[in-house]
């Protein structure tokens, strides 16, 4: 199997690249590299995310409240802003979770880049119902 870093380094820069590295049945996972901020704000209903990072560094925007985001599937949302979120420095060797129903957001700046790992693993049921009161 390839090394990590070997697969971040393949991938072509752009603002975000990424190829998913295999599955479970609550579960999967995906390498990313990015040069640029993500799309947007995003909040995952029935999803964990755990990141790892394998290079680069990055800001995350984690937390508070979203506020004008659109439903871009069942349970995942998209843009807005976070009122009240969190900054947190993130680099190499980092492992940062986001709990299901938690917005979230990779922020770089000019000339920074990440590759990571993020693993996404299914919420439980009864905390997935809970969020959509």
């Amino acid at each position: 199997m390839p090394r990590v870093s070997q697969l971040g380094d393949s991938l072509t820069p752009a603002a975000g690249k990424s190829t998913s590295l295999g599955r479970g049945p609550n579960f999967n996972y995906v390498l990313w590299h990015r040069d640029s901020s993500s799309a947007g704000l995003e909040r995952h209903d029935a999803w964990s995310d755990i990141v790892i990072v394998e290079s680069g560094s990055a800001t995350m925007l984690t937390g508070g409240t979203m506020d004008g985001a659109t439903e871009a599937s069942p349970g995942e949302w998209r843009g807005g802003t976070a009122r009240g979120a969190t900054r947190q420095l993130i680099r190499a060797g980092d492992i940062v979770t986001t709990p299901a129903g938690t917005p979230h957001q990779m922020l770089l700046g000019p000339g920074q880049r990440i590759t990571y790992v993020t693993i996404k693993v299914a919420a439980a049921a009864e905390a997935t119902s809970e969020r959509r009161r």
